[in-house]
């Protein structure tokens, strides 16, 4: 278990007469990133790049599954496909704190 993975959500959708089962999972992109089957090219130089802005970076990443019976933590988060960062700008709060001598 990867304490700084904070949320795992197992979702289903409809497609016709199948159902789709993912696990949705979401965390530090530190962290994600030994989550994940395959890293990005430029995933380092990105979150590097936004983090030295000041921005708070997560990464989301799922993985679809044949059954959600009797799994794991450990197994629904490792493998999983790279869906996106998702940042947010500091606040011109944060700026303007940060600043200050």
């Amino acid at each position: 278990i990867v304490g700084s993975v904070r949320c795992v959500q197992e979702t289903a959708n409809k497609q016709g007469n199948n159902t789709l089962k993912r696990v949705l999972t979401k965390g530090a992109p530190e962290i994600m990133k030994t989550l994940l089957s395959e890293v990005p090219a430029e995933y380092d130089r990105i979150v590097s790049e936004l983090t030295k802005q000041g921005a708070r970076v997560l990464c989301l990443a799922y993985k679809e599954l044949d059954s959600v019976s009797k799994l794991l933590r450990c197994e629904a988060e490792s493998k999983l496909t790279f869906c996106c960062l998702l940042y947010t700008s500091p606040s011109p709060r944060d700026l303007s704190t940060s600043r200050m001598p």
